[in-house]
């Protein structure tokens, strides 16, 4: 193996082993055709042993057929997934009738259906071969085509000048199918080229060009080995794929979409991806060179089919994805999870975005999640959204611009996301009026967030209410009588406001020294006692450094000098300023406060309610005129010991976070694993 793809393997994965061979590789057919196991090399085997006593693993991926007796070395209990890359059965038929020998692996349908039969899924690459694997075992066969990370090179202005001479592209490794399908599409080209005086000029890079050192013509140019396929698709105006028969998914196109090169290819040769527009497919060869020779007399067309392809490796990658979330959740026997979220979902510094951000990194731990972000957003939120995008999710909306090639939102509406994809359980923090009927249908689990719901989802999706219906609230709110009179206590879910509190909160207040203010809770029920504070002498100290968060927008007579509105709080943390020394709730019972009061708990804040305070012996008396009174009975035995005990109770084991593990984890398990 070359030193530099063992380098970039060992910065790839946790842990690489090499088995030293201890036969001869890739040898010929000993009869016909191969049997299944005659390139097993048993030191394989042997090493899988040691591996498997030493090491516990979930999945198992075994590449190609012929190494499916691995398999055999398995420990009970993990998941054995093939893939497959190619279907060899047959393959020695299909050489022959290009006129070629038989190379490298081929065998029969009888001895591949042994290697199909050994895994509990099997990856097909392409759809055409998922439904021919399907014919020859009962296990189940997924399609897994393949998609590379984008690499796309500036498409060129339209207003820009033509190329002097159109050069054509075709990279390919060196074996028969390349060269007698590549030598037929010279064979048609270069004499068009001549009779037509088209200014082409074709560049062929990879192992294939050794099969044409020989071949005699000016308008072909062999690079041979390149350096970095970068270099080659940067260097050429047009890939084509001229590929008549073959196995096996054309890695070639899926590489010439994902660099979002203009690309011209035969219908076979593109099976398995999405064509986008008829500009991207010809139905022969001759109809393959008469596009080229187009193109070299206009080459405008060539802007709007490098959009084509990042369009079509886009949506590759979506399929890519989903057959990966396929794979994940059959370990667990269970589906995707789904998130309706707002528009603060990818917002750091406001208190929904952090506590929608800790849900879906929480609960992605446990299969695949679907954001769906519920309601019509503008483009700068969906931009915003899809910057977020924590890996592993995908972004739904229904209101996404599907003209835009450049977005990887896929647009859906709550209905087609509820019967096309594996859903077993819905968290929701949000829901438009266009959503609820698909909501109220919905037979699944589902997770009602009662901090971020408004009153009025909240009073609608009490019309499903039922055993597979739960509520989620933070865990110090005071519930909302008449809502939950009627709820069971085990469809009660108390799950804190955050499980990792916002980190430029965490920053500030851990950087900076306690202040001596105080911040008051107010909602105007006890705006009495906090005017009592500030008109007291003794406190014009404390009251100077203090703030208060209200439930309005703007102060009022009587307010410390800081004044900071919840709404604005709710948007941007940092406007909690400085760390203070005590918290006074003047509004105990008000859950819109709730983010607040566990900040001030998570930061050992003590959080005094206004009624502890009224029931005190004269706290705001002191003996010798100081102003330590009011401090010393928050932040005294009583208030220390509480705050301790509440916060170990509420937010140190997160026992709120574990129910929600414990209630998703028993869907999904409730639902028949494979293997």
């Amino acid at each position: 193996m070359p030193v530099r793809d063992l380098a970039r393997m060992q910065d790839t994965w946790d842990n690489v082993f090499t088995v030293p061979p201890s036969r001869p590789l890739h040898t010929y057919a000993i009869g016909l055709d191969h049997e299944i196991d005659e390139w097993w090399d048993p030191a394989i085997g042997s090493y899988l042993d040691w591996l498997f006593h030493v090491r516990t693993y979930s999945h198992f991926i075994v590449n190609y057929t012929w190494l499916s007796k691995a398999f055999d070395h398995a420990p009970p209990g993990i998941l054995k997934i093939l893939d497959t890359h190619d279907r060899f059965a047959n393959r020695r038929h299909l050489l022959a009738s290009l006129g070629v020998a038989p190379e490298f692996f081929h065998t029969t349908e009888d001895q591949e259906k042994i290697a199909l039969d050994r895994a509990d899924i099997v990856l097909a690459i392409k759809e055409q071969e998922r439904q021919e694997f399907s014919r020859h075992t009962s296990r189940r066969v997924l399609t897994l085509i393949h998609a590379e990370k984008p690499k796309y090179i500036p498409v060129p202005h339209a207003a820009a000048p033509a190329p002097q001479r159109l050069r054509v592209g075709f990279l390919g490794a060196r074996n028969s199918v390349n060269k007698e399908n590549f030598r037929a599409f010279l064979d048609k080209i270069v004499p068009a080229i001549r009779c037509t005086m088209a200014s082409i000029e074709i560049v062929l890079a990879g192992g294939i060009c050794v099969e044409f050192l020989t071949y005699d013509s000016e308008d072909l140019t062999r690079l041979g080995y390149v350096e970095t396929v970068d270099d080659f698709y940067a260097s050429v105006d047009l890939i084509v794929a001229p590929i008549q028969h073959s196995t096996g998914l054309k890695i070639k196109i899926g590489e010439a979409l994902s660099y979002g090169k203009p690309l011209l290819a035969l219908r076979h040769a593109f099976e398995g991806y999405e064509t986008t527009h008829p500009l991207q497919v010809v139905e022969n060869l001759d109809d393959l060179v008469r596009a080229c020779i187009q193109l070299s007399f206009d080459p405008a067309p060539l802007a709007e089919m490098a959009m084509l392809s990042r369009i079509s490796h886009r949506r590759s990658v979506l399929r890519f994805d989903t057959s990966i979330d396929a794979i994940v959740a059959s370990r667990a026997g269970g589906g995707a999870l789904l998130v309706m979220a707002d528009k603060d979902v990818g917002n750091y510094r406001s208190a929904s975005g952090n506590r929608q951000i800790d849900i879906i990194r929480y609960i992605s731990h446990l299969g695949p999640v679907y954001i769906y972000i519920a309601g019509k957003l503008s483009s700068v939120e969906l931009r915003a959204i899809e910057d977020f995008a924590l890996p592993g999710t995908k972004i739904i909306s229904a209101h996404a611009n599907s003209a835009d090639a450049d977005t990887a939102i896929v647009v859906a509406s709550l209905d087609d996301v509820l019967a096309e994809l594996p859903i077993t359980s819905i968290w929701v923090s949000s829901a438009s009026e266009e959503d609820m009927p698909a909501l109220l249908a919905y037979e699944g689990t589902t997770i009602i967030d009662m901090d971020l719901c408004s009153a009025e989802t909240l009073n609608t999706l009490r019309e499903i209410r039922g055993t597979q219906r739960h509520y989620a609230h933070s865990p110090g709110a005071v519930p909302w009588q008449g809502f939950w009179a009627d709820i069971a206590f085990d469809n009660q879910m108390p799950v804190p406001w955050f499980m990792n509190v916002q980190a430029e909160i965490d920053q500030s207040w851990r950087a900076r020294s306690e202040g001596s203010g105080i911040v008051f809770l107010s909602d105007g029920t006890e705006d009495a006692m906090m005017e009592e504070i500030g008109n007291d002498p003794d406190f014009a100290e404390i009251f100077r450094n203090s703030t208060v968060i209200a439930d309005r927008e703007a102060g009022s007579r009587g307010d410390p000098p800081n004044f900071v509105s919840l709404s604005a709080l709710a948007a941007d943390l940092r406007r909690l300023g400085v760390r203070p020394q005590a918290c006074l709730d003047l509004c105990e019972g008000n859950r819109r406060f709730e983010f607040v009061r566990e900040i001030m708990l998570r930061f050992d804040v003590p959080v005094l309610p206004a009624a502890t305070l009224r029931n005190a012996n004269e706290p705001f008396e002191t003996e010798e005129g100081g102003n330590g009174e009011l401090l010393t009975t928050v932040k005294g035995a009583w208030a220390v010991d509480a705050i301790g005990l509440q916060t170990r109770l509420l937010f140190e084991n997160d026992a709120g976070w574990c129910q929600l593990w414990g209630l998703i984890s028993r869907v999904k398990t409730s639902l028949q694993p494979l293997g």
